[in-house]
């Protein structure tokens, strides 16, 4: 009698162990963070898929008039944080047709501020001597 009782306990506890492994306790313990979203394709500006960059020539890059406003939106969060600070006006030219051009550092200063602002935000330090 007491060898069918422990062989049913160990059946028991074997059965007990697959459905709790089954259920997930081997997965790590906390909040899951999913990866980042890298985006590989360009974005639409209207109904072009080119991310508002027309063409490039003779190192000149045409852009559209929603691509030197989205210049002209990071230029004043951003613009500061360039050496020297951002003038707006260097290097692009508005063309008759509404649409602009970019030289390479104009260019070059709009990569940057956009990586800027895709970066994920950093918290104040004085809210971190809050939260320590």
């Amino acid at each position: 009698m007491k060898s069918i009782s422990s062989i049913l306990a160990i059946i028991a506890l074997a059965l007990a162990l697959f459905v709790l492994c089954s259920c997930g306790i081997n997965q790590p313990l906390g909040t899951q963070i999913p990866p980042a979203v890298h985006s590989s394709t360009a974005s639409f500006d209207g109904r072009e898929q080119n991310s508002g960059i027309l063409g490039e020539d003779a190192g000149l890059f045409h852009v559209t008039p929603h691509f030197h406003d989205r210049f002209t939106a990071m230029a004043s969060t951003y613009g500061q944080r360039l050496t020297p600070p951002l003038d707006t006006t260097r290097g692009v030219t508005a063309l008759p047709d509404g649409t602009y051009t970019f030289d390479a550092e104009a260019m070059a200063s709009f990569l940057r501020m956009n990586r800027w602002r895709r970066e994920p935000a950093t918290p104040a330090p004085s809210l971190i001597k809050k939260l320590l």
